[in-house]
C-alpha cells in the first residue's frame, strides 16, 4: 500500500471547497463512496468518486444535531432528501486526511461542511464517473 500515492490521487481531485454530491455506505458497510464535483459549479457531466473498500470501521456524524441551525430546537429541522439541489450546494468538502494503520489498513478522516466521517479500510480508489449513472437522490 502506497499511502503517499493515494494522497496524491485524492489531492488531484482538487476537492477543497468543492461540492459534495453524495456519500453512500453499501454492502453492510463494506464499501463507502464519496462523490465530489469535478470543477466548481460544473457537476453536470462527470464527478469524482472516491471508493473505500473492505471497510473495517465507518463512523460519521451529520449536521442534524449540530447547533449551527437557526430553529427552536437548535437542530436541523428538515430532511436532506427534501431540499432542492441549489440548497444542497452549500455542502462542501473541506479536508481528507489519510493515515496508515497496522495490518495494511488506512484511516481516512473526511471533513465536509455537513458531515464528519471516519473510515478505516483496506483500499481506496479514485476515479471520474458519469453523473448520469449515479442515481443521486437530488436528480429526481
Amino acid at each position: 500500500m502506497d499511502i503517499l500515492k493515494l494522497e496524491e490521487e485524492i489531492e488531484g481531485t482538487n476537492y477543497w471547497d468543492a461540492y459534495a454530491l453524495d456519500f453512500r455506505a453499501s454492502f453492510f458497510g463494506d464499501e463507502c463512496r464519496l462523490y465530489i464535483e469535478v470543477e466548481n459549479g460544473k457537476s453536470d457531466q462527470y464527478c469524482w468518486e472516491i471508493v473505500f473498500y473492505r471497510c473495517f470501521k465507518v463512523n460519521y456524524e451529520t449536521d442534524a444535531g449540530w447547533t449551527c441551525w437557526e430553529s427552536e430546537t437548535d437542530t436541523r429541522n428538515f430532511n436532506m432528501k427534501d431540499i432542492p439541489f441549489d440548497n444542497l450546494m452549500s455542502h462542501t468538502v473541506h479536508d481528507i486526511r489519510l493515515i496508515e494503520e497496522k495490518n495494511n489498513m488506512i484511516q481516512a478522516t473526511i471533513t465536509l461542511s455537513s458531515m464528519l466521517i471516519e473510515i478505516v479500510c483496506q483500499d481506496i480508489q479514485v476515479s471520474k464517473v458519469l453523473v448520469s449513472e449515479q442515481n443521486f437522490f437530488w436528480k429526481v
